[in-house]
């Protein structure tokens, strides 16, 4: 038994790589992997050489033959599932895994692939829900006149979501929108923030005089600590950092208010308190 190549065995006799690939995985040819290679047996290949001739020798993409012929996936996907279209399970240039699907196969039923529904019950509703997100991305989005440019709410903008679910009307959620931009974008809030200490009062942390203590203590402890005992610290200080956080959040909306009042973006009588549902 000799093996060849596929890369060789195709060029010496006229035929497509990927003709061979195909016959591997249907079982024409005797075939195995090396490396990132495939040798073939070249007994086999010769034995079914016209077959393998006989095979298609244009492949592409699913979503690339899809676009090209102005198919849907899904209409492409039953296609295959009926067994009207031959395809080769492969890796994109990225190592992510994909479909190469006959070109040969979907001319020859592109007509009946057509006929086919353009997406599943779940796909309509997937595209209505992105429609729906889109519209509403782009009612709450507004000019920066200190960026220059449009904005619109951050992925994972909770007032976003808040008025996708109903909860918040879309005037209130743009407002929103336009005070949490100011703050990240045109304060030093995202750095002054992690200055825990800065926010807090003497009173909050007691007997450590300040949250930088703290910690220090609780490290110098933490060795000896039971786990109830460590778990109370640990409660300790993420109710400070949270109540720090708070506490920034205010003041920095008091200032992006006043900023976005200033450019018109927000009525004098804006309120600056609970200004923001955004992640900051």
């Amino acid at each position: 038994m000799a093996w060849i190549w596929r890369a060789r065995a195709a060029r010496e006799r006229g035929l497509h790589a990927l003709q061979i690939t195909y016959a591997c995985h249907a079982g024409l040819l005797k075939c195995k992997e090396a490396g990132r290679g495939l040798l073939v047996d070249g007994e086999s290949l010769e034995a079914n050489l016209e077959a393998v001739r006989a095979l298609p020798r244009r492949w592409a993409y699913a979503t690339n033959a899809a676009r090209r012929y102005g198919l849907t996936r899904s209409q492409l996907y039953r296609a295959v599932a009926a067994g009207l279209v031959r395809t080769i399970e492969a890796e994109t240039e990225y190592g992510r895994a994909a479909l190469l699907v006959a070109l040969d196969d979907v001319e020859a039923h592109l007509d009946e692939i057509r006929a086919m529904p353009r997406y599943t019950e779940e796909e309509r509703r997937r595209r209505r829900e992105h429609a729906r997100r889109y519209r509403l991305r782009r009612r709450l989005a507004f000019l920066c006149p200190r960026c220059g440019r449009e904005v619109r709410p951050l992925v994972g903008s909770e007032a976003f979501e808040a008025a996708y679910r109903g909860e918040l009307s879309p005037e209130e959620a743009r407002r929103l929108v336009v005070i949490a931009h100011y703050r990240h974008a045109h304060t030093d809030y995202d750095a002054a923030r992690l200055d825990v200490d800065r926010w807090l009062e003497p009173g909050d942390v007691k007997q450590f005089g300040s949250f930088k203590g703290l910690i220090e203590a609780y490290y110098e402890r933490v060795d000896d600590m039971d786990p109830e005992e460590r778990e109370e610290w640990i409660d300790e200080i993420r109710r400070l950092k949270n109540l720090a956080a708070e506490r920034a959040r205010r003041h920095y909306n008091e200032i992006a208010v006043k900023m976005a009042q200033e450019d018109g973006l927000l009525p004098r009588s804006a309120p600056a308190e609970q200004a923001s549902t955004q992640p900051s």
